[in-house]
């Protein structure tokens, strides 16, 4: 028979008696179990998976647009990330984003993403102050411009392709007005020249020389060698430091390696000889007007 709460003395010996009786512990015990896994449940399901919504300046749950869920700041565009479900753009899903844009069907021109694929997109700028490094398996591509702002170290050599290089460079001649570019020919040799800016409006106190280019030609002592590695022989052609002693214009050298191979440049010897012809030319005509 039930006995009701005001007819019961909650003494010191009731509880002691409560406690003594195991059926009552046991069956208290049972319900704390089962109401820890009610509230369990209800978290889990009710509150947590279920849960959609702002929490401490973050938006959790599912967005109007896409599958999985996510969780970001309060403006979702800004920045967030994903469980890798949902997001998906070009096959990949994304897991990671900052300045997303304005439309979750694609991202917005200054965006950053990565994918669950591990792919990382970069639409903006990417500032390093450190160091960046690619292993030798990796492959760097650059399709637009490429600036420079200090002289890059090249340890495994360039390749051009069918393309030149071409810029301002420093002349070894002297003087920095020169365009240098250098072709790579088949047999492994390399041939350079030089292009002077010529156009008038660059010069000034122009004067007609007064250089004897014909006594320069004759002085130069033309030659025919073989070169000591490859053995190919020359039929004509002028020792450098010869001919720097007559025409110092036409040899030039490694301004990093004073100590390194002369080179001639045949080309810079035009001038010269156009203005020996001319010469020439003058004397003929001295004599055909002497014996005319």
């Amino acid at each position: 028979e039930a006995v009701t709460a005001d007819k019961v003395k909650f003494d010191h010996a009731f509880i002691r008696k409560l406690i003594a009786n195991d059926a009552f512990i046991g069956e208290l015990t049972s319900k704390r179990i089962f109401a820890t896994k009610i509230e369990s449940v209800v978290n889990r399901s009710t509150f947590l998976e279920a849960y959609q919504g702002q929490i401490g300046g973050f938006t959790i749950g599912r967005f109007a647009q896409g599958r999985g869920r996510w969780i970001s700041g309060v403006n979702q565009f800004s920045v967030g990330m994903g469980n890798g479900e949902g997001g998906s753009y070009n096959g990949e899903n994304t897991a990671f984003w900052a300045n997303w844009g304005y439309s979750w069907n694609s991202p917005g021109p200054n965006a950053w993403y990565v994918t669950t694929l591990g792919n990382m997109h970069c639409r903006n700028g990417a500032n390093f102050h450190g160091r960046v490094d690619f292993s030798n398996s990796s492959r760097a591509n650059f399709y637009g411009n490429t600036t420079f702002s200090r002289s890059p170290v090249f340890s495994n050599g360039i390749e051009l392709g069918s393309k030149d290089v071409l810029g301002d460079g420093w002349n070894p001649k002297g003087g920095r007005n020169a365009v240098v570019w250098w072709n790579q020919v088949g047999s492994g040799s390399v041939k350079y020249w030089m292009e002077q800016k010529s156009d008038r409006r660059l010069k000034e106190n122009i004067t007609d020389t007064a250089v004897k280019a014909l006594d320069k030609i004759n002085r130069l002592r033309m030659v025919a060698f073989d070169f000591i590695e490859s053995k190919k022989h020359e039929e004509i052609g002028l020792i450098a430091q010869e001919a720097e002693t007559i025409v110092p214009r036409i040899v030039s050298r490694d301004p990093e390696n004073p100590d390194g191979y002369l080179h001639i440049d045949y080309t810079a010897l035009v001038p010269y000889l156009i203005k020996a012809i001319q010469e020439l030319n003058q004397k003929i005509e001295k004599m055909e007007n002497r014996h005319g």
